[in-house]
């Protein structure tokens, strides 16, 4: 990571799940949750989250803090460790050939014209930890599960950054650090980046899904689509 206090005061803010890669909290978990299973254990965790799915979806739509609340439940008892090495190597092998070339290609832009590039997201701190750490980026601004005794408990330590609280994260971070909002760039591909990107001078919807497509185009917002090659 690079020394904060030292970098200009603009930044770019990118969500990650839809936005950088075509990934999502479900199939985060189900990869990790399948490492090393045997295909009969893999087999039966998929059937269960099958199950789930549009219990799921609809926690989703309704409010993603909910959702976030709820699904990392899945999380309780698990190792600190063993998901931090299962994160490490699920990037590698799954999550990495994932990532939109175009958005490699806009952070290198962003940090070539010497501006910030945070991670803005909801999902877990150590499933976009190697993300971050291989695009190169200054900050994550991710959930964080609260731990006991080497374990998550499945309980969200703080707030997750969706929705609304992802304004308030930016915003702390950008009092914090002197970045000037209305001239910094955010990224994301669904409703609840909005607040994130009416906040900034330069909001980029990509692959937005219905309501961010329509709200941009209201807005006349740039609209991007990215695709795996």
């Amino acid at each position: 990571m690079t020394d904060l206090n030292k970098l200009p005061s603009t930044a770019a803010f990118f969500d990650v799940d839809g936005t950088l890669a075509k990934v999502n909290a479900v199939t985060h978990y189900q990869n990790l949750a399948n490492w090393d299973c045997l295909p009969f254990n893999r087999w039966w965790l998929s059937l269960q989250l099958a199950v789930k799915v549009p219990y799921y979806i609809s926690l989703d739509r309704f409010d993603r803090q909910l959702f976030n609340q709820v699904f990392y439940k899945n999380y309780r008892n698990w190792s600190v460790i063993q998901l931090q090495e299962r994160s490490q190597a699920y990037f590698e092998e799954k999550l990495r050939s994932q990532l939109f070339p175009t958005a490699k290609d806009c952070i290198a832009h962003h940090k070539k014209q010497g501006q910030q590039v945070i991670l803005v997201t909801g999902s877990l701190d150590f499933i976009v930890a190697p993300l971050a750490e291989f695009l190169g980026v200054d900050a994550i601004l991710a959930t964080r599960l609260q731990t006991q005794n080497g374990h998550y408990t499945g309980e969200i330590a703080g707030i997750s950054p969706t929705g609304e609280n992802k304004v308030n994260a930016i915003q702390s971070l950008s009092l914090k650090l002197g970045i000037d909002l209305s001239q910094s760039f955010a990224y994301g591909d669904s409703a609840s980046d909005l607040p994130m990107l009416m906040k900034v001078g330069h909001p980029v919807a990509v692959n937005p899904d219905r309501i961010l497509r329509q709200f941009a185009q209201r807005q006349r917002w740039t609209i991007e689509y990215w695709k795996l090659k």
